[in-house]
């Protein structure tokens, strides 16, 4: 996932926006190492290019399973940005 300034992608008018509390996410410790769920589990990294002629990676502040299930609602709308 790449993080830009409002307005640097023009071309895409449609977005998801994803409004979440980030308490502590529920935890079932007999699910969390079954091979389907792992990924889930595993954090996601950003590529931060929100300052003007900056680029570095740092890890989401958001829970990684709210990220990929936005991302995935986005993809199923056609939507280019969550």
């Amino acid at each position: 996932m790449v993080l830009t300034t409002s307005g640097a992608i023009p071309s895409c008018p449609r977005y998801v926006a994803v409004s979440y509390c980030w308490g502590k996410p529920e935890y079932d410790a007999s699910n969390a190492m079954s091979s389907s769920n792992a990924s889930v589990l595993q954090p996601l990294e950003i590529i931060d290019e929100s300052v003007p002629g900056t680029r570095h990676t740092r890890p989401a502040h958001a829970p990684p399973h709210v990220l990929r299930r936005a991302v995935r609602y986005a993809a199923s709308r056609k939507c280019g940005l969550v």
